[in-house]
C-alpha cells in the first residue's frame, strides 16, 4: 500500500542558512540530511505532493538531485521553481502545477488545498501550504 506526502521548500542548494534557520553548514550537508529523512519515511511507490521551491533559483544543476529522493513526486510550482522550465522539471515530477496554482485533495475525509503561498489559498478547504518558512502563520479555515 503506498502513502501520501507533502513537503515543501527543500532550497536544494541554497547556502544562507541563518536566513532560512537552518542548522547547516554547506548545501552538500543539508542535501544529505534531507534525502536520510525523506527515504526514512518516504517509499519509492508513495507520492509526494513538493509545494515549491525545490532547489534554490541560483543552482539549476540541484534538480538532478530530486532524483536521490523516494517517491512518484509532484510539484506546485514556487517563487524559486519559476527559473526552470517545463521541460527540465518533468525529468523529475510526474506532475508540475503552475505557479499560483494548486491541488486540492482529500486525505481521510479532510478537503485539503495544496499550494506554494498562503495568499493563493481556499476559503473553502484546509490549506497546506509552503514559502514562509520558519514564519509561520494559520488560517482559522
Amino acid at each position: 500500500m503506498s502513502n501520501t506526502w507533502i513537503t515543501a521548500d527543500y532550497h536544494l542548494g541554497e547556502d544562507r542558512f541563518q536566513i532560512m534557520q537552518r542548522p547547516f553548514k554547506t548545501p552538500k550537508e543539508m542535501l544529505e540530511v534531507l534525502v536520510e529523512k525523506h527515504n526514512e519515511k518516504v517509499a519509492k511507490e508513495d507520492t509526494v505532493y513538493v509545494l515549491g521551491d525545490v532547489c534554490y533559483q541560483k543552482c539549476p544543476e540541484q534538480l538532478e538531485n530530486i532524483e536521490l529522493f523516494n517517491g512518484k513526486k509532484i510539484l506546485v510550482r514556487g517563487n524559486h521553481d519559476r527559473v526552470f522550465t517545463e521541460e527540465q522539471l518533468s525529468k523529475h515530477f510526474v506532475q508540475v502545477v503552475h505557479e499560483g496554482g494548486g491541488i486540492e485533495l482529500e486525505i481521510e475525509g479532510i478537503p485539503l488545498y495544496l499550494t506554494h503561498y498562503p495568499s493563493f489559498g481556499s476559503l473553502t478547504r484546509f490549506n497546506l501550504v509552503g514559502h514562509i518558512h520558519s514564519a509561520w502563520k494559520f488560517q482559522l479555515n
